[in-house]
């Protein structure tokens, strides 16, 4: 079934009409929310092919006390009478709210802005799955498919003041992952590919089945490593989510909150190698999420956070930057006390140069797994379980279980070169990353 084609997946017209009108009724004026709605049609195959279509809504509202406190209520109900409900919800909690370091309200201060326009129909549900079928044909016989998820979805966001002016943004994207298995007379090996893209393009199946089905035959022949310290070549997928794991060192409110291994004297120092530039570009063309405004209803901006190794810049909301002096950089969650996290990374090399690496012998690591419990943020410290493979004297194999461990400032510190491909991905833009060395335990 194809999905009826709203230019408009959330309105916000009539969501401002609705929001203004409540927050009258509520004798409220310190107030502002954020909005979000999505319509999807999806397919997933776990045994059995299932289909799925949605559509939803949502609201959260915040609202200032006459004290300064701060209420958050969320609800699915954009009327007039759910919006006129959160609200005062929102007012109630702020009366029980015991946190002093709190964001002040601040209207718009700039122009009201529009991103994006949905110019595409919802793919057929069903189409959807035929794609997801005919694509399945293309595995090989010893490959088997765990999970495979498919989807294409409208989404909107909008933040409004309580004077009643927004900003809006809508996007359109597609999501495909798929899972593939082999059996050795050892244990089973694993291999995933994740493709989003702006739009729905039916050939990302066909490329999602084909790499996964070639990397789980790949390491279906494997060797365990002997526990060293190993020459590390790291993707530029496992290079973002470290990167996003230790956020909080380039964090403004972590700053603030003591919670950084960085100090503000850090500004300008060398904390990387001179060889690294990592910058947040939250509207890139490549980015399938683009950020145009933040919680704090502020438009984004490029922030160039390390440049040839020297930190350029925290990230930092409204709140976080009036508190440390330092320039707001237009990052801020939707809370009482904004969290600042970065939207897109891009990570790119300096200069041409290139350090000293033994291409012909060396660790690489693919994809880095258990951030949640791998990751010691407040030393710095990763010990995280990784599949990828070994290079000797040239020839690639397969790794069995392992481990890469080590600090994160002082691997920024052993980077001797930094890839000149880009590798684009879901949450960012990076290169392979060459480090010196790295500690990797091997399952003996």
């Amino acid at each position: 079934m194809a999905g009826k084609f709203d230019k408009q997946i959330l309105n916000h017209d009539h969501i401002a009409s609705n929001f203004t009108a409540a927050i009258k009724q509520c004798g409220l004026d310190r107030v502002d929310a954020m909005i979000g709605a999505s319509e999807s049609h999806s397919c997933s195959l776990a045994g059995q092919l299932k289909l799925d279509m949605d559509k939803s809504s949502s609201i959260s509202v915040r609202v200032w006390n006459d004290h300064g406190a701060v209420g958050i209520a969320n609800s699915s109900d954009t009327s007039r009478s759910g919006i006129a409900a959160a609200a005062k919800a929102a007012y109630e909690l702020a009366g029980l709210s015991q946190n002093a370091d709190v964001l002040a309200y601040q209207p718009i201060s700039g122009a009201e802005s529009r991103h994006g326009e949905l110019n595409d129909s919802l793919a057929d549900i069903k189409a959807i799955g035929q794609d997801l079928e005919e694509s399945r044909k293309l595995l090989p016989e010893a490959v088997t498919l765990p999970y495979v998820g498919a989807s294409h979805g409208h989404f909107g966001k909008m933040y409004i003041d309580g004077t009643g002016r927004y900003h809006v943004s809508m996007s359109s994207r597609s999501s495909v992952y798929v899972q593939t298995m082999v059996q050795t007379d050892r244990k089973p090996r694993v291999a995933r590919k994740h493709i989003v893209a702006n739009g729905y393009n039916p050939g990302n199946f066909g490329v999602c089945f084909k790499e996964a089905a070639e990397k789980v035959l790949f390491h279906k022949q494997y060797k365990n490593l002997e526990t060293n310290q190993y020459p590390v070549l790291i993707s530029g997928r496992a290079f973002l989510d470290l990167i996003y794991a230790f956020s909080g060192l380039y964090s403004g409110q972590h700053l603030l909150d003591n919670r950084s291994l960085f100090s503000k004297d850090s500004l300008g120092e060398s904390v990387a190698s001179p060889l690294l530039n990592i910058s947040d570009r939250p509207f890139d063309l490549r980015n399938t999420s683009p950020v145009y405004f933040n919680g704090e209803g502020s438009v984004t901006q490029e922030t160039a956070i390390i440049e040839k190794g020297k930190l350029k810049n925290f990230l930092n909301s409204r709140h976080s930057a009036k508190k440390l002096t330092l320039p707001a950089t237009g990052h801020a969650s939707f809370s009482a006390k904004p969290g600042t996290s970065p939207y897109f990374l891009c990570v790119e090399p300096s200069s041409d140069f290139s350090g000293s690496f033994d291409e012909r012998n060396f660790v690489y690591v693919d994809e880095v797994n258990s951030l949640h419990a791998g990751i010691n943020h407040g030393l710095g410290t990763f010990s995280l379980p990784f599949e990828g493979w070994i290079v000797e004297g040239g020839a690639k194999t397969s790794i069995g279980a392992a481990v890469v461990a080590g600090d994160f400032r002082e691997l920024l510190k052993q980077i001797v070169r930094v890839g000149s491909v880009a590798h684009v991905e879901a949450s960012g833009i990076s290169p392979d990353i060459y480090v010196d060395c790295l500690k990797v335990t091997g399952d003996t």
